[in-house]
């Protein structure tokens, strides 16, 4: 099959197409290009939580909480990667240790948030704010009393930035469409975990190519490279389609309620680590469904929007449509229950046997589900009364035309009686004179 040229195409070409447009890349050398000005990215985001404190908002007293709202959020400023995660950093208990005892530059780590949100593209889903949600998810995670027990404050600094990088650079099309498309990435990934690689590589060059970003710098060759370890294993580990029922059934059978009474007599394996963190990250990456229900429901049209793109793209392409993505033949509802009750809700349970505090979100998610329940019989029972108006409206309009042929036709009846009438007259008259 010929490859379609995804990246090289411009409106004069004859290959030109809009779906293939959209697949463009941003490096972190034309971001680093762009910083010909120096921005003090702390103060920026320091001054911004004041002026949002000051300015009476009570935005942030849900900054740790599972209900917070990152639409709300975004009211108050246009780089919520940053300003949000400047102050989880500054307010989170388990970081004040790392940042009074100066272990950890606050500064670099403000410009390696800036340097991220640069990095993600403006996607319906899969963007700067969905990363600052990942990121905020995240934060209560490592926050619970289970973690706090058992991490150093350096690996959840890890943990933490894993989730801030989880998707920089995301071209708003899955893995996929890239193996499907023979994309680029698909190509030098060997289409294993295409987009999660890529980002791993983007987060390197963030560390590497601005100083300043680069938040591990103060921490011994050997931390550093476990660091670097936990936030690779991380990020890998939120490609769905390769790791979602690893995680899960990991979980389930090793990572359960006896393993973590032992847990406290004991101290966790690098290993053990690392593997929850991933299962943070991975349950944090899909979290929108524990959500309130009027932030889920906004998530789930900005993911369909994306997908249904996505399909778009591909019928363009002549490419077989990946599942849930055609807008003509996907459910939105019926998706969105089965991703909750097969994916994020066993995730969550077995991860609430280390994590107690996820049972807010189990219980959220039981109403969320109802709440779509209702949604889906509303809209059925709207499309029943609209089919039910439509068959009376016809009904009507044929009784109708019924009526108006019937008063056509009546003429025309009377005109035929009356020519044979005087037909009959007129032979009548003839035979008359015959005789």
């Amino acid at each position: 099959m010929m490859r379609p040229t995804l990246n090289n195409e411009s409106k004069d070409n004859d290959n030109y197409s809009p779906a293939k447009q959209q697949l463009r890349f941003t490096s972190i050398n034309s971001i680093n290009r762009k910083l010909t000005k120096y921005e003090n990215v702390l103060k920026y985001a320091q001054d911004q939580i004041n002026m949002i404190v000051n300015g009476g908002s009570d935005v942030f007293d849900n900054a740790f909480k599972f209900d917070f709202d990152i639409f709300e959020f975004m009211n108050y400023t246009n780089r919520p990667l940053l300003v949000l995660g400047v102050y989880l950093l500054s307010n989170a208990q388990i970081f004040h240790k790392l940042f009074n005892n100066n272990k950890v530059n606050l500064l670099s780590c403000a410009h390696f948030l800036d340097l991220c949100e640069k990095l993600y593209q403006k996607n319906p889903y899969h963007n700067h704010i969905h990363a600052t949600d990942v990121m905020q998810f995240n934060m209560i995670l490592l926050s619970s009393s289970f973690i706090n027990y058992h991490f150093e404050d350096y690996e959840l600094l890890s943990a933490f930035m894993s989730a801030v990088a989880h998707d920089i650079g995301h071209i708003g099309k899955n893995n996929d469409f890239l193996i499907k498309s023979e994309h680029k990435l698909a190509v030098k990934f060997n289409n294993v975990s295409c987009l999660e690689n890529y980002h791993i590589e983007q987060f390197h060059q963030t560390l590497q190519d601005n100083s300043k970003a680069n938040w591990i710098k103060h921490f011994g060759d050997k931390t550093q490279k476990y660091m670097i370890d936990i936030v690779e294993y991380a990020i890998l580990g939120t490609d769905m389609g390769v790791y979602h029922n690893e995680i899960k059934k990991t979980l389930k059978e090793t990572y359960n309620e006896e393993w973590v009474k032992k847990s406290y007599q004991t101290k966790l394996s690098f290993d053990e680590k690392k593997y929850i963190i991933r299962s943070c990250l991975h349950l944090s990456d899909i979290s929108n469904p524990m959500r309130p229900f009027q932030i889920c429901q906004k998530w789930a049209n900005r993911v369909n929007e994306e997908f249904f793109s996505q399909g778009d793209a591909m019928k363009e392409m002549g490419l077989e449509v990946s599942m849930g993505c055609d807008r003509t033949k996907t459910d939105v509802v019926k998706n969105q229950n089965g991703f909750v009750q097969f994916c994020v809700k066993p995730l969550t349970e077995s991860l609430s046997k280390l994590i107690s505090e996820l049972d807010w979100c189990l219980k959220n998610m039981d109403i969320n589900t109802e709440k779509w329940t209702n949604l889906k019989k509303g809209q059925e029972e709207q499309q029943k009364e609209s089919l039910q108006e439509i068959a009376t409206k016809q009904k009507i309009e044929s009784s109708n035309n019924n009526k108006l042929e019937s008063l056509n036709e009546s003429p025309s009846t009377t005109e035929t009686d009356e020519t044979i009438a005087t037909s009959s007259f007129n032979s009548n008259q003839s035979a008359d004179n015959l005789i």
